[in-house]
C-alpha cells in the first residue's frame, strides 16, 4: 500500500505541477496609435517687422552728391541734392555751398 500511496502522491504532485505551468501565450502586437486629424486653429501670423528708416544724409553728403551729378551733367539730380542740402543745413557755410551749387546748375542749364 505504501507503493500505491507513493504512486498516488506522485500523481497528485504531477497534476499540481502541471497546473502551475503557464501556457505560452502569443504576444499581442505592440500598440501603435493611429494618427488622428484634430481640428486646430491655425497659428496666428507673426507681425511683419517694421522697416527701419534710412537716416537722412547730412548736408555735406548732399552737396557732394550734387557736385557729382553736376560733373556728369545730371542737372535735375544736382538741383534736387543742392535744394535738400539747403533745407537741412544749419551751418551757414553749408547753406552757402549749396547755394553756390544751385548757381552752377542754373548756369549750366541757362537759367
Amino acid at each position: 500500500m505504501t507503493s500505491k500511496r507513493a504512486l498516488h502522491l506522485m500523481w497528485v504532485a504531477w497534476v499540481m505541477a502541471a497546473c502551475t505551468f503557464v501556457q505560452p501565450t502569443s504576444t499581442p502586437p505592440p500598440f501603435t496609435p493611429t494618427p488622428s486629424i484634430t481640428a486646430s486653429a491655425s497659428p496666428a501670423p507673426s507681425p511683419t517687422p517694421t522697416p527701419t528708416l534710412t537716416p537722412t544724409p547730412l548736408p555735406v553728403v548732399r552737396i557732394e552728391a550734387g557736385d557729382m551729378a553736376l560733373e556728369v551733367g545730371d542737372y535735375d539730380q544736382a538741383a534736387r541734392e543742392y535744394e535738400a542740402a539747403r533745407t537741412g543745413a544749419s551751418d551757414p557755410e553749408m547753406d552757402t555751398a549749396a547755394s553756390l551749387g544751385l548757381g552752377k546748375v542754373y548756369l549750366g542749364t541757362g537759367n
